[in-house]
């Protein structure tokens, strides 16, 4: 396809390449004015690397001279290479070259040992136990060991039974700490959130030393970890170190000065080259990382005092919207034993820490088990099997009888009891801004009981304060009031403000959303329906929005509304009951989470308040909750006095003068007459 070029001098115009990393493969576009096709192809120009061209291909990139794509795989790397390119016309008539330069970081390989021990037992006091080996290997360049973050399992305390965690260099790569193996780091497991002890070791500073003249047979070393137990450790007590995450590593090349924690950066918005990478090695069991040592079970005789362990696998707790009326996942929890026990687990007291009340607001709290072990409801998890009583914020599961066997004493054991707690949230929780929030936690594991079932002596309960996510309630389940998932208004009460008998100026409307409004909210009268023919609400009706799930028309001059009778779809000749609804979706009505409100699915009836001599109420007093006393076919406005009889059978009159269709015609015709 032939290029189509613009008159200007042709150029080209990428300024910047995107760097590359070893092994990776690479793709760079360099693009020239004027350079698009018909049909919005890229294309045209003749490309050449000239004397480049074997530098580039050294490193393991070449040019195509028709798309102008600097491709391949990278071999080596290199720091700030420079080098040039040309690019012309189709025939020639036009030529421009230019200048770069490219930074090639190299690749680090992490993998488990090929000597990674196997489950043994080790004695109180052991120094020195080999917990993992783990090989790293360097491509393309020498590569600068910075930092390396390991995790603790089992169910031993890694910070107070083990007294010191090294690092070794497996100098001559069997797999066993010796003499000949230079220590290169140690230090000491620090528990964050959550039952998840890590170490960390920083400035480690070695080098593995990468040579272009073997590049496949060089570059590879061997690390140990090493534990020293403390002599107080307890028999059957378990250990385990991990590798957990990409992000538990940090590196340098020396020569090209980039590391994994460096984005590789550029100057093209098409290329897909932005992140140093690290070469994690799938295992068998086909997950990269973690990567595990093998378990370590203290020698001796089991303790008679059973042990049951609580985690959340170190979870961190998350702010999470929730609805009313919704089951949400509170809190996941994770039991497991000592290896010599199997224990029942009696009771569980669980706490909310939220600004929400549990006894108030949680229509119920079950437990589940958590068969897919994901950390939250499935349909996989089937049904619950207990449900909680409620003491204020205190949440109380009984006479559970669950079994806890883990023969390895470790959490990612399978027999580990995995189990979630839900809340599903009353219909009435109030939506307001900032929302109520809910956490669930347990402080202590004096909060849970259990027993040794074969002994039955009470089981010693070791655990973190575990902390569920904080859930906010935002909004209600989309309910059929409403045309739509937004805000709608839900009831319309009429305030006869004045209290002369009808409707006229300065009267109120108080029309109640299903949810709370956000304070900026706005509406014109453009904005409402009113069915009935000939129905408004005056000339200069003005609305407003106090606060709450509430909206205030106050009605302008002559306003035409029957207020008496119930409205009905079905009749809206001129006279016959009033109603009203939103028009469609009004953006300017908002809830406080942010949704535009909608027009009811049914046109509502406008009501009438009551309004007696000890309280003349008014929309702008009327409760959020919309709690006025309302009715149709009531006195439009009484006030009750002592020597009113005559007034009295004279409303009495009128109401049943309104009972009929001829009535509320002649009634209407007076109070316009009224108002002229």
């Amino acid at each position: 396809m032939t290029a189509v070029h613009a008159a200007q001098p042709f150029t080209i115009e990428t300024t910047d390449v995107d760097n590359a990393q070893v092994g990776v493969p690479y793709a760079f576009t360099f693009r020239a004015n004027g350079s698009i096709a018909l049909g919005g192809v890229d294309g045209g120009e003749n490309w050449s690397l000239g004397g480049s061209a074997a530098t580039l291909a050294s490193y393991g990139l070449t040019l195509d001279a028709a798309t102008g794509v600097l491709s391949g795989t990278p071999t080596r790397a290199v720091k700030g290479l420079l080098f040039g390119i040309t690019a012309d016309t189709p025939g020639g008539g036009q030529s421009d070259g230019a200048v770069y330069s490219i930074t090639i970081v190299g690749l680090l390989d992490f993998d488990s040992g090929p000597l990674m021990g196997v489950d043994t037992s080790v004695e109180p006091g052991a120094t020195d136990v080999e917990a993992a080996q783990f090989r790293m290997v360097a491509h393309g360049e020498d590569i600068e060991i910075k930092t390396l973050k390991f995790h603790g399992l089992g169910s031993g305390s890694d910070t107070f039974d083990i007294s010191l965690v090294k690092l070794y260099r497996d100098s001559n790569a069997n797999g066993r700490i010796d003499g000949g193996d230079p220590l290169l780091a140690s230090g000491n497991y620090v528990v964050s959130e959550g039952f998840n002890p890590t170490i960390t070791f920083s400035n480690i500073g070695y080098k593995i030393t990468w040579d272009s003249n073997t590049p496949d047979t060089n570059g590879i070393a061997d690390f140990l970890i090493g534990y020293d137990f403390k002599a107080t450790v307890e028999p059957a007590r378990t250990f385990r170190v991990a590798f957990e995450s990409i992000d538990d590593i940090d590196w340098d090349g020396l020569t090209s000065g980039l590391g994994y924690k460096d984005g590789l950066g550029g100057g093209d918005q098409f290329s897909l080259n932005q992140s140093v990478v690290t070469n994690f090695i799938a295992e068998t069991v086909g997950f990269k990382p973690p990567y595990r040592g093998p378990v370590l079970t203290v020698a001796g005789t089991v303790p008679l005092q059973p042990t049951l362990f609580v985690t959340n696998n170190g979870f961190l707790s998350d702010s999470q919207n929730a609805l009313t009326e919704s089951e949400t996942t509170a809190l996941e929890m994770i039991f497991y034993s000592d290896s010599g026990h199997t224990i029942i687990l009696d009771e569980i007291n669980i706490f909310d820490s939220g600004t929400g009340t549990a006894f108030t607001h949680i229509k119920k709290a079950q437990l589940y088990v958590d068969i897919d072990k994901n950390g939250v409801l499935t349909a996989v998890d089937g049904s619950s099997f207990a449900s909680a009583t409620f003491s204020g914020d205190k949440v109380t599961f009984s006479n559970l009888n669950i079994s806890v066997q883990t023969p390895t004493g470790l959490a990612t054991d399978p027999a580990a009891v995995h189990l979630l707690l839900t809340y599903t949230f009353e219909n009435d929780v109030p939506i307001i801004n900032p929302p109520l929030t809910f956490q669930a936690y347990i402080p202590s594991g004096t909060e849970i009981s259990a027993h040794e079932q074969v002994t039955t002596n009470p089981a010693s309960i070791v655990m973190p304060i575990l902390y569920g996510n904080v859930l906010a309630i935002v909004d209600s389940p989309a309910v059929a009031g409403g045309t739509g998932d937004g805000p709608f208004p839900d009831s319309a009460v009429w305030y006869d403000n004045d209290t002369n008998g009808y409707v006229s100026q300065g009267d109120t409307i108080l029309v109640l959303f299903d949810t709370n409004l956000a304070s900026n909210s706005s509406a014109t009268v453009d904005d409402l329906v009113f069915p009935v023919v000939g129905d408004n609400v005056g000339n200069g009706a003005s609305i407003s929005f106090p606060g709450g799930n509430r909206m205030i028309i106050t009605l302008g001059a002559s306003p035409i509304l029957t207020i008496p009778g119930t409205f009905q779809n079905a009749n809206k000749t001129a006279g016959s009951p009033s109603g009203i609804n939103l028009k469609n979706s009004v953006p300017t009505i908002v809830s406080v989470n942010g949704k535009t409100a909608v027009a009811a699915q049914n046109n509502l009836d406008i009501d009438s308040a009551t309004i007696t001599s000890s309280s003349t109420a008014s929309a702008s007093q009327a409760s959020s909750s919309g709690d006025t006393t309302t009715g149709d076919k009531v006195c439009l406005a009484r006030r009750a006095t002592a020597n009113s009889e005559v007034l009295e059978n004279l409303r009495l009159f009128r109401d049943l003068l309104l009972d009929s269709w001829f009535g509320r015609i002649a009634t209407r015709f007076y109070y316009f007459l009224s108002n002229l």
